[in-house]
Formats: C-alpha cells, sequence, structure tokens
C-alpha cells in the first residue's frame, strides 16, 4: 500500500532532486449547441507520475457550458489522492479524501483576455492570448 505525503513543508527539500515523469492522456468532444449560440464540452484525462518513490496517479471527468457568447459555467470530478482540496486544507484534515468536486465560471472580456473563478485552488483564473 502506498503512503500519501501530509507534510507539504518536506515539498523541495534537498532529498528531492530525483528524476519526476509525468505521463499524461486526455480526450475532449466539444459539440455546437443545437441554437448555434456556443458549445458544450467533455473531457476525459488521466495521468501517472512517476518518482523513484512513488507512482501517483490521477484523474478527472469535466463538462464546460457555453451559457453566452461570453460566459461560460465549468464542472470537474476527479481522482488525486495525493494534492488535498481547499476544503481540507482550510479544516486541517489528516485523512484525504480521493475524490473531489471542482466548478467556476470564466467570463471573455474579449478573444484574447479571459477571467474566471473556481472552488479549487488555484482559485482565480487569468487567460491572456497573445
Amino acid at each position: 500500500m502506498m503512503e500519501t505525503r501530509t507534510n507539504w513543508d518536506d515539498v523541495g527539500s534537498t532529498d528531492d532532486y530525483f528524476i519526476w515523469t509525468e505521463l499524461f492522456f486526455g480526450y475532449t468532444r466539444s459539440y455546437l449547441k443545437e441554437d448555434r449560440r456556443g458549445r458544450f464540452a467533455f473531457h476525459l484525462g488521466g495521468s501517472v507520475i512517476l518518482h523513484r518513490e512513488e507512482t501517483m496517479p490521477r484523474g478527472w471527468i469535466a463538462v464546460e457550458n457555453d451559457v453566452t457568447d461570453r460566459f461560460k459555467v465549468l464542472g470537474q470530478l476527479f481522482y488525486d489522492p495525493y494534492v488535498p482540496s481547499y476544503r481540507e486544507r482550510i479544516q486541517d484534515r489528516k485523512t484525504k479524501n480521493p475524490f473531489d468536486l471542482d466548478f467556476g465560471f470564466v467570463y471573455a472580456y474579449n478573444e484574447n483576455l479571459r477571467v474566471g473563478i473556481h472552488y479549487q485552488p488555484y482559485v482565480i483564473l487569468f487567460y491572456y492570448k497573445f
């Protein structure tokens, strides 16, 4: 059985200079809505981080829906037994639930600049396309 790290102060210590490798996969399917005013998208993904001492799997299912041409709603269910959720960090829990939810909103000021907010860290989203 794998032991998950609970003391995040040890991350980046001098004993942690070994190569980390991540294998990642993702699948996205996007549909134009019937009224042709936006899209609905479905995302499925996962990754495995390989380190000398542990193997760390992660996975997620997400949806996004264009409410208007500038406003988007996002939702995600994910499995990650290694990173504590926002709620667990605030409550300083010692046990980790590997499944969690995230939801958020994104507003597009124009084609290049978007801002958003999420329930899970990182809470504030800035997206700028050059």
